[in-house]
């Protein structure tokens, strides 16, 4: 890079190991790996052939150029474009020295989520998976698509607010086994959770409440936890089908504000599926779908021997 200098919109550099001052000579650096380092989105400057951007052919391209608008040091003599990793090697002649795999990486949006969980030892930083310079995007109406909305831009992660509130899902067990005593314990042990997530703090979760047999039934959806539950009568029917009991909850999860409650799913039953093994995929399922959703426990499945 002999023959390159920085420009940039502050007075310093910092490229990983190395600190550069803007206006100083790219020498120290070999072309593809600065585009390396500097990664997704980076941003390359050429001469423009216009001082204030009127006529000029970056602006008009609209193709990974734009003309400058913003103030960068050091102040250059004539106006400046600013370029995308594969249009300045276009614009200059030259061979573009990077791999396909770091070429496909240099057109992605760099914005970066700061949510402190990805800040964690081991934890992979998550960026917008929109492309550089994309228009900014919105959260679309009623719907949970599983993406993150923030400042205009889309992230495969997905954060509650860290405002401690939770959606608790119950889905219970009513085959004929759990009649009588099993499932007034059963209540019991439900009405006892709830009264403790109010007293610890949790008068702003929601509840939910999911019944199953050999069909499945949600008794209640998204009530707030202060206000009693009144389950009313409950049908035993024979067989104890897991999958429907799952797949009601995951109707349920599909409605739940992920951006503002965390989702807790409580599956009691006292066991003897007669489909275990599809019971298994749909959990998965289920985890796997809202892994960056902050589901808790969501592929556990309580077996109740005892109350």
């Amino acid at each position: 890079m002999r023959h390159t200098y920085f420009i940039a919109k502050s007075n310093d550099i910092d490229i990983e190991d190395r600190k550069y001052c803007v206006g100083e000579c790219g020498t120290a650096e070999m072309c593809n790996l600065f585009c390396t380092k500097v990664g997704r989105g980076h941003v390359h400057y050429l001469p423009c052939d216009s001082k204030h951007g009127k006529n000029c052919t970056a602006a008009a391209s609209k193709d990974r150029c734009r003309h400058c608008v913003d103030e960068v040091y050091p102040p250059p003599d004539k106006g400046m474009d600013e370029l995308l990793h594969a249009q300045f090697w276009a614009a200059i002649g030259w061979e573009d020295p990077c791999t396909d795999e770091e070429r496909a990486l240099f057109v992605k949006c760099p914005f970066q989520c700061n949510a402190p969980e990805h800040e964690e030892e081991g934890k992979a930083p998550s960026y917008c998976i929109l492309d550089a310079w994309h228009q900014p995007e919105l959260k679309p109406e009623a719907s949970n698509d599983g993406f993150a909305y923030i400042d205009g831009h889309k992230f495969e992660c997905v954060h509650a607010v860290d405002s401690g509130k939770f959606h608790n899902i119950f889905v219970l067990d009513s085959s004929t086994s759990m009649r009588g005593q099993p499932w007034q314990n059963l209540l019991c042990a439900c009405n006892k959770f709830v009264l403790n997530r109010h007293q610890d703090g949790g008068e702003n979760d929601l509840v939910s409440y999911i019944t199953f047999d050999n069909k499945s039934r949600i008794r209640c959806e998204a009530q707030p936890l202060g206000e009693m539950l009144q389950m009313g009568k409950t049908h035993f029917n024979s067989g104890t089908h897991f999958t429907e009991g799952l797949r009601a909850a995951n109707e349920v999860l599909s409605r739940n504000n992920f951006e503002e409650f965390k989702a807790v799913l409580i599956f009691f039953s006292d066991g003897c599926p007669c489909d275990i093994e599809l019971a298994i995929t749909i959990a998965q399922h289920i985890r796997s779908s809202y892994a960056n959703a902050a589901l808790v426990n969501s592929t556990q499945l309580t077996q109740l021997t005892s109350y």
